[in-house]
């Protein structure tokens, strides 16, 4: 895998304190960030169906949360929470690869 973006990562964590969920934000680089445009047809009619498969080697990070419902975004940001950021999207699964040698060992997370 040859690595073409940097990205963050925006992970929800409760807080006992406050009681509510708060933004963590962690930036990774070195991911391969692959983006697809699609569509498919409902009762409705055509819709966009459109999916982003981000691999995250586990070379390139010492530790990390993330969820379904965290928010992902390409490259880096000033921002502290995903609030706003058009650009920022939504996990949808996170699937690990943890078998093989040490370079080919990574995570698959898609997003939309």
């Amino acid at each position: 895998m040859t690595p073409n973006a940097d990205c963050t990562i925006f992970s929800q964590q409760y807080n006992s304190a406050t009681r509510k969920n708060d933004w963590v934000k962690a930036f990774i680089s070195g991911v391969y960030w692959q983006g697809s445009i699609g569509s498919k047809n409902n009762k409705s009619g055509m819709v966009q169906d459109n999916e982003t498969i981000v691999f995250i080697p586990f070379s390139a990070v010492s530790e990390f949360s993330l969820k379904p419902e965290d928010k992902i975004l390409r490259g880096a940001t000033t921002a502290t929470t995903p609030v706003g950021l058009n650009d920022a999207l939504t996990v949808t699964g996170i699937d690990t690869f943890d078998y093989g040698s040490s370079d080919m060992q990574h995570w698959e997370v898609t997003a939309k």
